[in-house]
């Protein structure tokens, strides 16, 4: 809970230069499945703090432009996906399904509680290059190592 709240807390005090966006862990069935639902009833068991939270989380944007050229966003340009489950990791069919920018700003942001399902914003959300750049970090994320890394 504090790390996100001081992150909070420089993104108000200094606005122009700290930038956040919603990855897939602001989702509340990742929050809940990762700990950070317990860590705030923990800590704050009426759980007021941890809606909060999450009411918060849906406010982060999918993507930022940095200094009018770079994009940033947490997954990667979405893509559609084949989706075998007996078949990992999933192999792109095609790429760029976003045309503009425009299109990100205009995904409802607060429509998505849990994680968006093949649909533009689990693009920008999950979408994991590691595959097609970093074939190598395979054995690296097997022992633990989160795939943004890479």
């Amino acid at each position: 809970c504090e790390v996100v709240l001081t992150l909070y807390a420089f993104k108000i005090l200094y606005p122009e230069s700290v930038y956040l966006n919603r990855g897939n862990h602001e989702a509340t069935d990742m929050t809940e499945d990762h700990g950070f639902k317990q860590e705030c009833l923990d800590k704050y068991p009426d759980g007021d703090v941890y809606e909060m939270f999450s009411r918060s989380f849906a406010y982060l944007p999918f993507a930022t432009i940095l200094n009018g050229h770079v994009f940033v966003t947490h997954g990667g340009v979405p893509g559609w996906w084949d989706k075998d489950e007996d078949q990992y990791p999933v192999k792109p069919l095609r790429f760029n399904v976003l045309q503009s920018l425009k299109e990100i700003e205009d995904i409802d942001r607060f429509q998505y509680e849990g994680n968006p399902n093949e649909t533009p914003a689990e693009g920008l959300l999950w979408s994991d290059p590691k595959e097609l750049c970093c074939p190598w970090a395979d054995g690296f994320q097997e022992e633990g190592y989160p795939p943004e890394v890479w």
